[in-house]
């Protein structure tokens, strides 16, 4: 389990992006502390982290089919 500063490290961010981060959803956190507390404690799981590292990694575009020239001998009926 990491601390929000933990994942900021991870992360090369500040502090504050890595708890905005956790309060938009994008990073979902482990509430650890006490339900009614007026300072949550929470924590990221390892692998909550990973999750989030790979849905933001960006991925090559597919190159687009390479369409054949039509041979002007053949006719297309349909």
């Amino acid at each position: 389990m990491l601390r929000v500063e933990d994942v900021a490290k991870r992360l090369g961010c500040s502090v504050n992006h890595a708890r905005r981060l956790v309060r938009s959803g994008a990073i979902v956190p482990v509430s650890i502390g006490l339900p009614n507390s007026k300072r949550p404690t929470i924590r990221v799981e390892e692998s909550e982290l990973q999750r989030f590292i790979e849905s933001m990694t960006a991925r090559p575009t597919p190159k687009p089919a390479r369409r054949r020239r039509k041979d002007p001998a053949v006719r297309e009926y349909f």
